[in-house]
């Protein structure tokens, strides 16, 4: 397997119909937790790239998640492979097909502890308090997208992020948990 034979930092396998869940020109890991771009090309030992039905994780990584016992013992993963550097490579599912938002979810969960630190509406300057919140929870059952609350909520609140929908979906996750509410349902998701 050339994996195991190049001593791989990264590498996903991935059956969609485009090369991530949520934008076309990002690895999935990076648009799922909003990573911006200039985060994303940290060094891929120090912090995974990306995962998807099948993850290639490399050594370094594979020891700060406790080894790949303790990453079959997640059950996140259907079959966990063990490279002859000490990488690993991961499956989540036996077939593509059954690689869904709730088996995507426990494989994030899984993998949480090596992912690179995501922006928060506090990196882009903005508090979220009860009433902003409420603000924005409005505008989301209104219709309006991420970078819809980005433009008013910068104007508004003098954030630093105008126009950037990375922030309008970081402030919806933010704004659901003040909330006591699912980010990944409606109106956030």
């Amino acid at each position: 397997m050339v994996a195991d034979a190049a001593d791989l930092a990264y590498g996903q396998v991935s059956f969609t119909a485009k090369p991530a869940r949520l934008d076309p020109y990002w690895p999935g890991l990076n648009a799922a937790i909003n990573r911006d771009q200039s985060t994303a090309t940290q060094p891929a030992r120090v912090a995974l790239r990306g995962y998807d039905w099948v993850a290639l994780i490399p050594p370094e990584l594979v020891e700060q998640l406790g080894g790949a016992d303790a990453l079959r013992a997640t059950s996140a993963f259907r079959r966990v492979v063990v490279f002859t550097h000490g990488g690993a490579l991961a499956r989540a599912t036996e077939s593509p097909r059954d690689f869904a938002r709730e088996a995507a979810r426990t494989v994030a969960d899984a993998l949480r502890p090596v992912f690179a630190p995501v922006p928060t509406a506090a990196d882009w300057g903005v508090v979220v308090t009860e009433d902003v919140a409420g603000m924005v929870r409005q505008w989301r059952i209104e219709g309006y997208n991420y970078t819809d609350l980005a433009q008013i909520v910068g104007r508004i609140l003098g954030s630093a992020a105008w126009a950037d929908w990375r922030f309008g979906m970081a402030l919806c996750r933010e704004c659901a948990v003040v909330l006591g509410e699912d980010a990944d349902q409606r109106p956030w998701s």
